[in-house]
């Protein structure tokens, strides 16, 4: 079985690969005796830092790169993100902001190391995957992997694992003829966990193979953030300690479209489209003060190198776009031609349709109480319930909201607008989307669906676009709809990034000239911005479009205020709920 193949397992073994020139006296190993790595016979330890190539857009790639190796890093670290290599058995991708070989060779180019964690089910907060097996429990599956990827890679390379530096997680994660590393954050203790890798592995390099310089966010949730004082303070010991580090993000970058997963706390725990961490590089590859502090202390350890150290670049402003509403939800569902019947409710997978959202309906062919209580067990994830097209509530897994009081009579239609918030990356990696048991309305179970896979992919926004033209009700708040505008920019200004900000705007997904910014949901934060690069905008006379798919309220009630803007400043650190 090949490693593009195995798309069921957990694969936590990860490779460290020098990409350079193969000449023959070129080597990579464990000195278990003297307790370090040997890079071509010598002594070596390395301070990288994660950056995702899916993450960051190609032509992106030398800048972020370039940057971390200004703070004086030696390597890079990366996922390598096969159910989007392979979205399906022996269908490959390797193109674009996907072409693996360009990013690894730019990181060569740079004369950069590469630490290439190969996957294929990586965590990361990616929509389905994995990482950490100690966490899943102890069994023989990595020792199957060793011995496979020891076949396919002639025992070429040096594998490790990962895992928390807790006992039982570091024990379970442990395997033979295998570099042993833990995982923790600033502000830990370096020396209790330091001590408890010595006690599952006695020899070998001391590694933190994903060190949290900040952390993930969740919907919902105040922003994650470590101090710079923190950072610096366990860096340092670390350092001190002759172990080899790595940050975990150094550039965190962004999960564009439907790519974001979710995570299995107490609750199901959606996470946003920024992935940007609190990390040295912010999501738009700028240094922070954070960055500057990290570098001032890697210099301490290692020679830096002597380039002009890299400044944030300049943003993009553009005045307020208008919003015209194109065509709701209703009228795509009156005109689609792929509906899919069945007498159950079918999930997102069985309707082949894995990303976005699906409205399932039914008609209800009895006379219920009034009001009735429909039950909808286990919605993944959230469903907005409609009554004859007219909204009823919101079911949600993340609260734990599965039922909800409706008046309606025999002979009308249930619609539910069902949203896939991303799949659990962590733990639980057979996390099905949509409805796949039984409704019920009081004590009935309702039968007969009919189910709507909603496509958003660039053709069909582009069609939407060609709407536009056709708009009249451009004052509307009805309710999921779509709504464009279109903008230029004069060829005498110059491009830069910015950031897409949704005022009035409730939740939904954006899209700019057709290509899928993410999603959106500023009420309930912590993001209020969607970072928006440079690369996809165009200047005069080609005009630019800006669509979205609102779910839940628009700002429409008049021209003056149905406007979204590109503005400057980053917002990830916004207003959350109070529980």
């Amino acid at each position: 079985m090949g490693v593009a193949t195995m798309h069921f397992k957990i694969l936590i073994f990860f490779v460290f690969c020098c990409i350079k020139t193969a000449f023959s006296d070129r080597s990579f190993t464990v000195d278990y005796e003297n307790n370090c790595f040997r890079k071509d016979g010598k002594p070596f330890r390395y301070v990288s830092g994660s950056i995702h190539y899916f993450r960051v857009p190609s032509l992106f790639w030398h800048d972020r790169i370039y940057k971390m190796k200004m703070a004086g890093l030696n390597a890079i670290q990366t996922y390598v993100e096969w159910n989007h290599h392979e979205p399906e058995p022996g269908v490959y991708n390797f193109e674009g902001d996907y072409d693996l070989p360009k990013f690894l060779k730019t990181a060569h180019d740079l004369d950069m190391l590469v630490i290439l964690r190969t996957g294929p089910f990586i965590d990361a907060e990616r929509d389905m995957i994995e990482n950490e097996y100690g966490y899943c429990g102890c069994d023989q599956y990595k020792a199957h992997l060793r011995d496979l990827f020891n076949t396919l890679l002639k025992k070429k390379v040096v594998l490790f694992t990962t895992d928390q530096p807790f006992p039982n997680n570091l024990a379970c994660g442990k395997t033979y003829d295998v570099l042993a590393t833990t995982d923790y954050g600033a502000g830990a203790n370096v020396t209790l966990n330091f001590g408890r890798l010595r006690y599952t592995q006695a020899d070998g390099p001391l590694v933190n193979s994903e060190y949290y310089p900040g952390y993930l966010d969740h919907w919902g949730h105040p922003h994650s953030t470590k101090t710079t004082d923190s950072v610096v303070k366990t860096l340092t010991e670390m350092l001190t300690a002759n172990a080899s580090v790595n940050f975990y993000m150094f550039h965190g970058g962004t999960s564009f479209g439907f790519t974001a997963g979710s995570n299995l706390g107490d609750n199901f725990q959606a996470c946003p489209t920024s992935y940007d961490y609190d990390a040295p590089l912010t999501e738009a590859g700028d240094p922070t003060p954070k960055y500057y502090a990290i570098r001032e202390t890697i210099g301490k350890f290692f020679p830096l190198p002597p380039d002009p150290v890299p400044q944030p670049a300049p943003k993009m402003k553009l005045p307020p776009i208008t919003l015209k509403k194109v065509m709701s939800i209703w009228d795509y569902i009156d005109k689609a031609n792929n509906s899919v019947f069945s007498t159950v409710p079918l999930s997102f997978e069985k309707l082949f349709h894995p990303f976005g959202f699906v409205l399932y309906k039914v008609t209800v062919p009895f006379q219920p109480t009034d009001p009735a209580l429909l039950t909808v067990k286990n919605i993944a994830d959230r469903a907005h319930i409609y009554v004859n097209k007219v909204l009823q509530g919101v079911l949600s897994r993340e609260l734990k909201i599965e039922s909800l009081p409706i008046q309606i009579l025999k002979g009308q239609e249930i619609e539910i607008l069902v949203e896939n918030q991303g799949r659990v990356c962590a733990g639980n990696i057979n996390d099905q989307k949509g409805i796949f048991q039984n409704v019920t309305l009081g004590s009935q179970t309702l039968f007969n669906w009919t189910m709507i896979p909603i496509s958003l992919e660039p053709l069909f926004i582009q069609k939407i676009e060609s709407l536009r033209s056709q708009a009249t009700d451009s004052n509307s708040i009805y309710v999921p709809s779509f709504y464009s505008g279109e903008f230029t920019i004069p060829n005498s200004a110059p491009i830069y990034d910015t950031f897409l900000k949704l005022n009035g705007w409730h939740k939904g997904v954006a899209f700019l000239n057709k290509f899928n910014l993410g999603r959106y949901w500023p009420i309930i934060g912590p993001q209020v911005t969607l970072y928006a690069p440079s690369i996809l905008f165009q200047k005069l006379p080609a005009t630019n479009s800006i669509t979205l798919l609102e779910l839940e309220n628009s700002p429409c009630h008049n021209n003056d205020t149905c406007t979204v803007q590109f503005v400057e400043t980053p917002i990830v650190n916004g207003t959350t709920p109070q529980y």
